[in-house]
C-alpha cells in the first residue's frame, strides 16, 4: 500500500466517525422530505391560528397534524419526537426521559379520497396522545416515516411543550423612526421571571417571528435586566 492510498483510507474512517456527530449537531427544520407528502398541517386543535404549542400539564389540549399522501394506496406510518435545544439542534436527553409512555406510535387514522381526479390518503392524528405524554417542556421536533423503514423521513415539524415560570407582556406598534413607520412595526415587550434566573444576560433569548416564520426569525437578547 502506498502513502497516498493510506491517506485516503484514513480520511475516510475520519468522516464515518465524524458523521454521527454532524447529525447530532445539525440544525433541523421543517421539511418535507417525500415529494408524495402534500398538505402538511400541525395546529392547535383550540385555535387554528395558533402556533403549535403545548403547556406542559395542560388537559384536554392537543396539537393536530394531518398530511395527504399521492401514493393512492394506504401505507403504515408512524411517528416520533425529538427533544432539542434552543438552536434546534438534538438535545442529549434520551427519549425515556422526556416521554412518558411509548415514543413511537403507529398513525391509524387514514381516509382514502373518493371521486378525485388524483388519488390520495387523508391521514391525521394528535399529539401528545394517552399513550405518549411529555414530561419536560423545550423545543420539539416530530418525525413522520415509514413504519417498515424508520429511516425514510417522511417531513419533520417543529413544535414547544411550554411551562409557565415567567410571563411576557408586550405591545406592537409603528416604527418610531420617521422613515420606516409605513414599512416596519416596533416590538417593544417584557419579560417577568417567576423564579431565579443564573445569568439572564446569557442564558436568556427572545425570538420575534413573522407570522410564524422561522427562516427570518429575530433573535435577542436582554438589553435589561433589574433584581
Amino acid at each position: 500500500m502506498n502513502r497516498k492510498q493510506s491517506i485516503s483510507i484514513i480520511f475516510f474512517w475520519v468522516l464515518c466517525f465524524a458523521m454521527p456527530a454532524l447529525a447530532q449537531d445539525a440544525i433541523i427544520t421543517n421539511r418535507i422530505w417525500d415529494p408524495t407528502i402534500k398538505t402538511v398541517e400541525l395546529r392547535n386543535s383550540s385555535d387554528l391560528f395558533a402556533p403549535p404549542v403545548l403547556v406542559l400539564g395542560a388537559d384536554n389540549v392537543q396539537l393536530s397534524c394531518s398530511f395527504d399522501d399521492l401514493k393512492g394506496s394506504i401505507h403504515h406510518y408512524a411517528y416520533t419526537v425529538v427533544h432539542c435545544n434552543a438552536n434546534w439542534t438534538p438535545s442529549r436527553l434520551w427519549p425515556n426521559e422526556y416521554i412518558n409512555g411509548i415514543t413511537e406510535e403507529r398513525i391509524s387514522d387514514a381516509k382514502p379520497s373518493f371521486g378525485t381526479r388524483v388519488a390520495y390518503t387523508h391521514y391525521a392524528f394528535q399529539l401528545p396522545s394517552s399513550s405518549m405524554q411529555f414530561t419536560r417542556s423545550g423545543n420539539y421536533l416530530l418525525k413522520v416515516y415509514d413504519e417498515s423503514n424508520p429511516s425514510t423521513i417522511c417531513f419533520t415539524l417543529r413544535f414547544y411543550v411550554v411551562e409557565p415560570l415567567s410571563s411576557v407582556t408586550g405591545t406592537v406598534s409603528k416604527s418610531s423612526s420617521i422613515e420606516q413607520r409605513d414599512a416596519y412595526q416596533e416590538v417593544d415587550f417584557q419579560v417577568t421571571a417567576h423564579s431565579y434566573l443564573i445569568d439572564p444576560r446569557s442564558n436568556v433569548c427572545a425570538y420575534i417571528l413573522q407570522n410564524g416564520r422561522e427562516d427570518d426569525a429575530i433573535r435577542l437578547r436582554p438589553k435589561q435586566v433589574v433584581g
